[in-house]
């Protein structure tokens, strides 16, 4: 009966360990609103990213209501 329950129990976390591995990400993105001092929002404004460990960047503009939004960005600390 042992034997029986540890071979189910491993047969359990062999077929969870595909659904964790779905969990992991390789890129990503930063979205936002570019606003001056007293809140209103400024369109065409040009937002750069930089990755810490790389030095990579990227720029974006913001849009007619300030948003922007950066995206395929590789995992990593901006």
């Amino acid at each position: 009966m042992k034997i029986f329950l540890f071979r189910l129990v491993a047969l359990m976390a062999v077929l969870m360990l595909p659904v964790a591995l779905v969990g992991q990400v390789e890129s990503g993105s930063i979205v936002g609103t570019v606003k001056d001092a007293t809140g209103a929002v400024i369109a065409g404004a040009t937002i750069t990213v930089r990755n810490v460990s790389t030095g990579a960047q990227r720029t974006a503009q913001s849009g007619g209501v300030g948003q922007y939004n950066i995206t395929g960005l590789p995992v990593g600390t901006y």
